[in-house]
């Protein structure tokens, strides 16, 4: 990723928002362009992950730029009546700040949804693992196992495989599986689950291609319950890459959004209550087609009680 870390900011905060704001800058790797933190109620000298607090007044007058840290409606509107009467420039959010020229909203997205994966998702990788849910895609009536029975498993990958819950599905069947996130906790902890296989090659990536994997050596590739939130040009990159490593009549089995009423839907933003990202069943045919693929089946689906939310395609190669 290149940005443009020619602006040092203050965070204007030091609760649960503007501790979020530092460990996601931390985590792409931009936290140095945060000069310290300011807070109205501040005592003695004091550092907030290694970065000095003072008063706002300390700060003001100095060329500094301000990010506003805090979600509460009545402290929110506060702090924005003191930068807008003071003068001083700040951002609304900390996504605004990283949209004014460090990076593009694609990047931004991939990037935050990932670290809500990282930071958010434990009790949501429990849940995932009980037998109901696995039953979405593994049981006997499974539209998903259906498209997953055609896939040649001599050389599969499993695209943002999380903490690993499919595999001991298929396993058994597969020669040999490449499993592939973009986290590196995931990949720490599937390398320790699957420890005793000498099947599994483990690859954390960029989030949208899969750059470091050899082109026309891969029989299948799948992905479930992932690329539902992906960005459009990040589904189209992957599309791309896809198709580069696998062989000639390999396929893919894509699990993905089907919520095209709202074109700014994104995972941050979505108002489905299942953080779907822009894409439909028609997008994504049309994106396989443009990357070269032949679109073999495609079927519409439920998800958490919203009708026709989800679409599994199969594509080959």
């Amino acid at each position: 990723m290149e940005t443009q870390i020619n602006e040092k900011i203050i965070i204007f905060g030091t609760g649960e928002e503007a501790k979020r704001i530092i460990l996601f800058l931390k985590y792409i790797g931009m936290d140095d362009s945060v000069l310290g933190f300011c807070d109205n109620n501040v005592e003695g000298d004091s550092l907030l992950y290694g970065k000095s607090v003072f008063t706002p007044m300390e700060y003001f007058g100095k060329g500094y730029s301000f990010v506003i840290g805090v979600r509460r409606a009545d402290y929110y509107s506060q702090i924005k009546n003191l930068m807008d009467s003071s003068g001083e420039k700040y951002y609304r959010n900390i996504k605004e700040w990283l949209l004014s020229g460090k990076m593009n909203s694609v990047e931004y997205e991939r990037h935050y949804c990932a670290f809500f994966h990282m930071e958010s998702m434990e009790d949501y990788y429990t849940v995932a693992e009980l037998d109901e849910n696995m039953d979405i895609f593994w049981g006997d009536k499974s539209p998903f196992y259906k498209f997953f029975k055609q896939l040649d498993l001599n050389n599969v990958i499993e695209l943002a495989c999380g903490r690993g819950r499919h595999v001991k599905k298929y396993i058994n069947d597969a020669e040999e599986i490449t499993l592939v996130d973009i986290l590196k906790k995931n990949i720490e902890y599937c390398r320790e689950r699957y420890k005793d296989s000498k099947k599994i090659i483990y690859y954390r990536n960029n989030g949208f291609n899969l750059e470091k994997l050899a082109s026309d050596a891969y029989t299948a590739l799948f992905s479930y319950d992932a690329m539902v939130h992906f960005e459009m040009f990040d589904v189209y990159e992957y599309l791309n890459d896809i198709y580069r490593v696998l062989k000639k009549g390999g396929m893919a089995l894509l699990h993905h959004s089907n919520y095209c009423s709202d074109y700014m839907a994104s995972f941050e933003n979505s108002q489905n209550n299942h953080a779907r990202s822009f894409m439909s069943k028609e997008l994504l045919a049309y994106l396989a087609y443009k990357a070269k693929f032949e679109v073999v089946d495609q079927l519409i689906i439920d998800w958490g009680g919203i009708k026709n939310l989800d679409c599994i395609s199969l594509i080959r190669k």
